[in-house]
């Protein structure tokens, strides 16, 4: 992906441009109308990565007022929170800047097939701008489209005619080149760990399939139509749920972040509420076929422990329960309010690396390294309240942040995580005011991890 995109900024001189209504390509069973009657489509094929630009007649790509259309074949199983992930650390963060942000990410449907959207703001050669993403699942096919709106333009304008073009976006159910016919390139960059994608709770023997259940964002809720006998947990606030017609609907609303549909589980769950000191952690269980890692009391304990620190440590979230999602993912991941546990949730260290997610990661929201890796990472010694000796025999990210407390003092660096804290809710992340109160030596190993 990313050199199909890079191969887009040279597509304006090097390639055949067609003044036509409606692009389509008959080899990957693509079809897309032009968003306004005066663009024109360029189209090139690369190491088998096909990349359309649209744009106006008369405009240049410097611009920044055009889209894209990029046909690739995905070598592996396609996971799209791992691809959008992937794209967002790896291509967006460094092309849009120090002020780059992420806008929405959510998972949708486009032309009746699985797809992530995004939305993401920075700067491009001074030119400030959002970008709006969809990558799409087509079996084997990832297709990406792209809008940019660069500061400057009418947005509402340019987003009718986008719109136009989404909506005539036709894709053939078995479209793109015969496999043998595509080289085996590397469209897309692995920049950083993937974050957790949604997947069953239990084996797929214990569960059906993706195609009985649904999840959808809807009026700022996250959505699941599921068998009467399945049920999802996910991030957030389980605010309704229905049952009728041997169907459940159940509705999660967001207490901190935005609506997020990368993470969440399905299974046939039973829940179960403990007290554990003024803390309420909700369980939920599957059957104890010895596949899925237990909520046992230990890792309640843990989990309740942990929870309290960081409460007194970071400070209070709007939540009023912690929930411990039993399920057979070969790694733990948190999110806002809930811990899904993993196979390796018998260690103390990962339990109170993911459950920190709730604050780094959900009440400070970002993609960069030092809110979800480092300050993650760092947060189990808070809980420890003890620095194991030598600093080295920490993961990077904490050794990293732990250098830089040292070097800064203790008062100064509770002074820089403070105002991270409060100054990166609801905004862009604060990093560079972070690094400037710990000041220039203590935050030069930082500067260097962030790079």
């Amino acid at each position: 992906m990313i050199a199909a995109l890079a191969l887009a900024l040279v597509l304006q001189t090097d390639t055949e441009v067609l003044d036509v209504p409606v692009f389509r390509d008959a080899a990957w069973g693509v079809t897309i109308p032009r968003p306004f009657g005066d663009w024109v489509f360029a189209p090139a094929t690369e190491r088998g990565t096909t990349t359309v630009i649209f744009q106006p007649a008369a405009g240049t790509l410097s611009d920044q007022l055009w889209g894209a259309l990029v046909m690739t074949r995905w070598e592996g199983e396609l996971r799209l929170a791992q691809v959008a992930e992937r794209r967002i650390a790896g291509s967006w963060r460094p092309v849009l800047g120090r002020s780059f942000a992420v806008l929405e990410r959510e998972s949708v449907s486009v032309a009746g097939f699985p797809a992530m959207h995004m939305v993401m703001t920075g700067v491009i050669a001074n030119a400030v701008l959002e970008v709006e993403e969809y990558l799409i699942a087509r079996g084997p096919d990832l297709i990406a489209l792209q809008f940019r709106y660069p500061r400057g333009v009418p947005r509402d304008s340019v987003a009718e005619g986008y719109a136009h073009s989404l909506r005539g976006l036709r894709l053939e159910p078995s479209g793109g080149p015969a496999a043998s016919s595509v080289p085996r390139g590397a469209p897309l960059t692995v920049a950083a760990a993937p974050r957790p994608v949604a997947r069953p709770a239990a084996p797929p023997s214990a569960v059906l399939g993706p195609s009985e259940w649904t999840v959808v964002i809807d009026r700022g809720q996250v959505v699941f139509d599921l068998p009467e006998g399945m049920r999802a947990v996910s991030p957030g606030w389980l605010s309704s749920e229905l049952v009728a017609n041997r169907r459940r609907v159940m509705r999660y609303t967001p207490v901190i972040g935005g609506t997020d549909t990368t993470l969440y589980a399905v299974g046939r769950f039973r829940p179960e509420v403990r007290r554990v000191g003024r803390l309420t952690v909700r369980l939920w269980r599957v059957p104890p076929d010895g596949s899925a890692m237990a909520a046992s009391d230990s890792i309640i304990a843990i989990a309740a422990r942990t929870w309290a620190r960081y409460w007194r440590a970071f400070g209070a979230v709007p939540l009023a329960d912690l929930a411990l999602v039993e399920t057979s993912w070969p790694a733990t991941e948190g999110g806002p309010g809930v811990l899904f546990l993993g196979a390796d949730a018998g260690n103390t260290g990962v339990i109170q690396r993911e459950l920190a997610r709730t604050w780094w990661g959900g009440l400070v929201r970002s993609a960069d390294s030092l809110v979800s890796v480092a300050l993650p990472e760092w947060s189990a010694l808070v809980v420890a309240e003890q620095t194991p000796a030598p600093v080295s025999d920490l993961p990077p990210g904490a050794q990293r942040l732990e250098l830089a407390r040292r070097s800064a003092g203790d008062a100064r660096f509770r002074e820089a995580l403070r105002t991270l804290l409060v100054e990166s809710r609801s905004a862009p992340v604060a990093t560079a005011d972070f690094l400037r109160l710990l000041g220039d030596t203590a935050a030069i190993p930082l500067r260097n991890f962030l790079r």
